[in-house]
């Protein structure tokens, strides 16, 4: 069966699979033969996280780039937004899977409630975004209601994602990490901006 066969809702199910699974066995392939200590989990849940974060961009800045810049490259991305929204939530359902895992684990940890609350509210809105990237639910919701979900969903885990790059209390306040996806993240802001007010202006 090609790509062009497969209905949205299996496609769908590919790309959510095809993220889960093969990560997950990296991961596990991954702990057994380095070990299973804080650092390496640690190690993999900051990968996990950029790795979701650059795909997050991707998705933040697709239509804003196609409004910007009507290209081959800026329509394939507008047309797969959909695509890449569901390989994010799968990338950080891995994320979420490893930070259950580590706390199952590493005894000694604590977990701040407050950081429970946002982040429960964070994954909350993903999953939301998730469940409703299915035909059947996306109907059901409605399209207005559909629009509103995903904007405050993008916009939420976005701020979540640029509160990681802040230093924690004894951490160095620059790094060439933190300083990458600052710019990066400075960059798509940039983009979506210059976007509103280029609509703004038509208008």
């Amino acid at each position: 069966m090609t790509s062009k066969q497969l209905t949205s809702n299996q496609k769908n199910l590919l790309i959510l699979f095809g993220v889960i699974v093969p990560t997950t066995v990296a991961a596990i392939v991954y702990l057994q033969a380095a070990g299973i200590t804080d650092d390496n989990l640690n190690m993999l849940l900051r990968l996990t996280a950029r790795i979701s974060f650059m795909i997050y961009l991707v998705v933040f800045v697709a239509r804003p780039m196609r409004e910007l810049f009507a290209n081959i490259t800026t329509k394939w991305l507008l047309r797969e937004r959909r695509s890449l929204g569901i390989a994010f939530a799968a990338m950080h359902t891995v994320h979420l899977g490893l930070i259950a895992y580590r706390f199952n684990t590493i005894p000694g940890l604590d977990y701040e409630p407050s950081n429970s609350i946002v982040g429960g509210t964070a994954y909350a809105l993903l999953y939301l975004m998730l469940i409703t990237s299915f035909d059947a639910p996306a109907r059901a919701l409605g399209p207005k209601s559909w629009k509103r979900l995903h904007k405050i969903g993008l916009y939420y885990i976005g701020l979540i994602f640029v509160s990681t790059l802040l230093p924690d209390p004894g951490d160095e306040i620059f790094t060439l990490e933190r300083a990458w996806f600052v710019l990066l993240t400075a960059s798509a802001i940039f983009i979506r901006l210059t976007a509103y007010f280029a609509r703004r202006k038509k208008n």
